[in-house]
This record gives C-alpha cells, structure tokens and sequence, in this order.
C-alpha cells in the first residue's frame, strides 16, 4: 500500500511538472497528454487506496468537462472565423453588421466555454478536497481552490496567474505526499 501511495506522489508529481511544458510549441501537445495520463493514473491510485471512490469521478469529470469547454471555444471560434471568411466574399458593403454578429457569436462561445471550465474546475476542487482531506496534506485543498477561483477570475485575466500559482502548489502536494496514509482514528 505504501509503495501504491509511493507511486501516485511520483506520478502526480512529474506529470504535474510536464503540464508546465505544455505551452512549448511543437511538443506542448504531447507533454500535456502524457501529463494528464499520469496525473490520472496517480489520481486513481489514491482514490483505490483511500477507498473514495468520489476523489476519481470527480477528476474525470473535471477532465472532461474542460475538455469540452476548450474544444466549444476553439471550435466556435473556428467556426466563426471560417464563416466570416466566406461571408466577406459573399457580401457587398455591410461588413460592420457582419463583424458585429460575429462579436456577439464569439461572445457566446466563449461564456459557454467559460461556463463548462468554471464547472469542471469545481469538480478538480472537489478531487483535491477529498485528496487533501484523506492524506492530511491541505497542500491539495488549496491548490484545488486557487485552481476554481483561478477559473472563475479568468474572465478578468487575472486567472491565469492564479491557475499557474494552483499548479505549482499542485506540483509541490504530491512531492509532499507521505509514503503512507494517516490512520484513521478508531
């Protein structure tokens, strides 16, 4: 058991660190793939150890409502940007109408987009509560809540920096993980 806990800490831990890589054009792609697996792998082996089966669900649910949102943001965006490409060959003269209604199309991919990645970071916290609660370290808890908050606050920018602050906290609670579980009063 102890060697599992072992294992998450480091699968956590590194696959945590790869995240940090995921911004680098050509390979940020794969780093966060291969993040994220690990990450679920480690999320997993404490949600079996612990026996809460909520800590996983909620993590997967977290993954694949942000997932979600990313792909309606990109999506629509693209969509969008492909629409008005053909639109302006098609149209003579209004264009300001046009970029107006693309506005408000983008407007509302984006909120929607917003939306589906407060809600998956929510579950993300809930994960890390559990995590947090189960191993005695609040490390996860606080991660888990700057991750939330930093996603609500990201639609007045200042979510990113409290998302890249959430990540380094997340990054140091699994390196400080115990080797074994607390016990649990009888």
């Amino acid at each position: 058991m102890a060697q599992e806990l072992t294992q998450a800490k480091y699968l956590g831990g590194i696959g945590s660190l790869l995240s940090l890589f995921s911004w680098v054009p050509g390979i940020g792609w794969l780093t966060l793939i291969v993040s994220m697996i690990m990450e679920i792998i480690a999320v997993k082996k404490i949600s079996d150890l612990t026996q809460k089966w909520e800590i996983f669900r909620n993590f997967i649910i977290s993954i694949i409502l942000t997932t979600i949102s990313i792909a309606i943001i990109l999506g629509g965006s693209l969509s969008l940007i492909f629409g008005i490409g053909v639109k302006i060959f098609q149209t003579t003269g209004n264009f300001g109408e046009l970029f107006k209604m693309a506005g408000r199309g983008m407007g509302l991919f984006f909120l929607l987009g917003w939306i589906l990645f407060c809600l998956g970071e929510y579950f993300y916290w809930q994960s890390f509560k559990k995590i947090g609660e189960e191993t005695k370290n609040e490390l996860f808890k606080i991660a888990g809540l700057i991750f939330f908050v930093g996603a609500l606050s990201l639609i007045i920018l200042i979510g990113g920096f409290l998302m890249v602050i959430g990540l380094i906290l997340k990054i140091v609670a699994y390196f400080s993980l115990p080797e074994s579980l607390p016990q649990k009063p009888s």
